[in-house]
């Protein structure tokens, strides 16, 4: 007697997935780098990273970003992304964070995000606070403002987030 394999689906990394979200706000913006528009690069990030959100597994709510502060182009606070299956997560995010930078042609632009477990992320309409970021030690130690994340070679989250102040 012959069994035919039973194939799972392919389990997706929701960290991998969140690369993907960053890489292509960073890319959005990439794409008008030093044309002195930062309002133009701040809504092309935010339209790729909605747009690469909802292709995303999860079912969110934003509760953290800085649209609010200065009127910009942004992913609303309360706002649902995803495809609205489970996980359920709150995220908190900025799709270019050093929107003058890009604007003009400067390195030093990042695309952020963080999901955490609905109802575990503090809820705030303050912009800006102390942020930090964690990695593993190996990584935190390679990575500097002087030497670009693209080029230290650490991890595809550096590389993705690196992306917005390459020139191409």
């Amino acid at each position: 007697m012959t069994t035919t394999p039973h194939h799972a689906p392919l389990d997706r990394n929701l960290a991998i997935e969140m690369v993907r979200v960053t890489e292509a706000a960073a890319m959005a913006a990439g794409r008008v780098l030093g044309w002195d528009d930062k309002d133009l690069a701040d809504q092309m990030a935010v339209d790729a990273m909605r747009a690469a959100l909802d292709s995303v597994a999860v079912d969110g709510e934003v509760v953290i970003g800085e649209g609010e502060k200065d009127e910009a182009p942004m992913l609303y606070i309360g706002e649902r992304v995803g495809s609205g299956a489970a996980p359920v997560v709150d995220i908190a995010v900025d799709p270019i964070e050093g929107t003058t930078l890009v604007a003009n042609g400067m390195p030093g632009a990042v695309s952020i995000i963080t999901l955490a477990e609905r109802g575990t992320m503090m809820r705030s309409h303050v912009a800006y606070m102390e942020k930090s970021w964690w990695a593993p030690p190996r990584v935190a130690r390679s990575t500097s403002r002087r030497r670009p994340a693209k080029t230290s070679g650490t991890s595809r989250m550096s590389w993705a987030c690196a992306r917005a102040t390459s020139r191409w």
